[in-house]
């Protein structure tokens, strides 16, 4: 057995998620950890065998398609086919999907915090996903009017979403670390998170504000002031880059080798 992203932890077993990372990684043979951290939480408990440190797989796909959403032209694109009133800049991209945050009084939080960020010329674009909008409909919460509701959408159409927003409120560990390579803040709606990379001081990429609506005010006022975003985000696109991690050769070598990998440290 594999374990592909071995050694992430968010520390906090009230989520499933994190239980099945556990359980996962010490039933496996093969464990391909994406970052030093990651490295370290295996040693932690006592697993040091069959670690590789490989680097992030997502990041070797965000790199083979970076080109294709760097333009302009792809938002307008996505614009029009999602009949959306948003350019570069003039958006924030949002989407919530974890357990913790589908009880009714997470959702009065969290819908609140949008109503707080959102404004007439620099909407909340909202992906929701089917299980939330269902909670949404059985608690009867209604979205504040500067949200603008879409289906959850493609990887490609999501990324591009992501580059030129403004900025991007998240639930999505995938989100938070693609938010990160793409050099747009994200404001984590969690309290913790297994990827402690992005997160940090101001020059981090994501901040931690979980379900605090003064602390997002505060924060996307610092890392994304309104008057600025539009220029923000156009610069940002422009000079994308990103430089492929090499997981996926790691990967296919040791998989396709006859040995186990060779032993942290060792």
């Amino acid at each position: 057995m594999a374990h592909i992203e071995a050694g992430l932890r968010s520390f906090d077993r009230r989520m499933a998620e994190e239980l099945n990372r556990v359980v996962a990684d010490h039933l496996s043979t093969w464990l391909f950890a994406p970052t030093p951290a990651a490295v370290a939480n295996l040693a932690t408990e006592g697993i040091t065998d069959g670690v590789l440190e490989v680097g992030d797989l997502m990041l070797d796909l965000a790199a083979r398609v970076s080109a294709e959403v760097r333009g302009p032209a792809v938002l307008a694109a996505i614009a029009s086919r999602l009949n959306l009133p948003i350019s570069t800049g003039r958006f924030l991209f949002a989407t919530v999907h974890r357990a913790e945050n589908r009880s009714p009084e997470a959702m009065a939080a969290w819908t609140a915090l949008f109503d707080a960020v959102a404004t007439p010329d620099r909407p909340v674009v909202l992906a929701l996903h089917p299980g939330t909008r269902a909670a949404l409909e059985a608690a009867h919460i209604v979205l504040p009017p500067n949200v603008i509701v879409i289906e959850p959408q493609g990887y490609r159409t999501s990324l591009a979403m992501q580059l030129h927003a403004a900025a991007v409120l998240t639930d999505s560990g995938g989100i938070q670390r693609e938010s990160a390579w793409l050099g747009v803040p994200c404001l984590v709606l969690r309290d913790t998170t297994e990827w402690v990379e992005t997160v940090g001081g101001r020059d981090s990429s994501a901040v931690l504000v979980g379900l605090d609506r003064s602390a997002a005010v505060r924060e996307l006022d610092a890392r994304a002031p309104q008057e600025q975003s539009a220029r923000q985000a156009t610069d940002r696109a422009a000079g994308l880059r990103l430089v492929r991690a090499g997981a996926a050769e790691r990967i296919s070598a040791a998989l396709s080798s006859a040995e186990r990998p060779v032993e942290v440290g060792a």
